[in-house]
């Protein structure tokens, strides 16, 4: 049972993220975030990808389903942006959900930190298994202590 009392507002902070680029994490987060918005959860996604992608695949969605579910988008800059934006998020939101980009850098790395989980997406091949390898060993607790 969770340590949380039943009228006590939680917030949820998923990332999506490989190393890898081209297995589905804009995909990914724009399915879940879309579902967890649908089902009538308050749902905000962070695009921490320079390119934007999320940002493009939610302006062309709400241009086909201008009455579908609302997810909210932001995108962030640097480690501080991002901190003050998720203190703020965590308040109003049921779910933030961070789209990151395939390359490691101190703002995504500062956006792992702060998930409560991290789903990997990839595609059966084995450079693809060896980047979920990577960010399995760079996001899990234990093997971080043994880096």
């Amino acid at each position: 049972m969770d340590n949380h009392s039943i009228n006590e507002h939680v917030c949820r902070i998923l990332g999506v993220k490989s190393t890898k680029g081209g297995v589905g994490k804009s995909t990914v987060t724009y399915n879940v975030s879309v579902t967890f918005a649908a089902t009538g959860h308050k749902t905000a996604v962070i695009d921490l990808d320079p390119e934007l992608g999320m940002y493009k695949i939610l302006v062309s969605r709400a241009k086909l389903n201008p009455e579908g579910p609302r997810v909210d988008y932001f995108s962030a800059e640097d480690v501080f942006e991002l901190a003050a934006m998720v203190d703020k998020l965590q308040d109003s939101h049921d779910l933030i959900i961070f789209d990151t980009p395939g390359a490691e850098d101190a703002l995504t790395n500062k956006a792992l930190e702060l998930c409560d989980m991290v789903l990997c997406p990839f595609q059966s091949s084995r450079l693809d298994l060896g980047s979920a390898r990577k960010v399995c060993l760079l996001y899990t607790s234990d093997a971080a202590d043994d880096l």
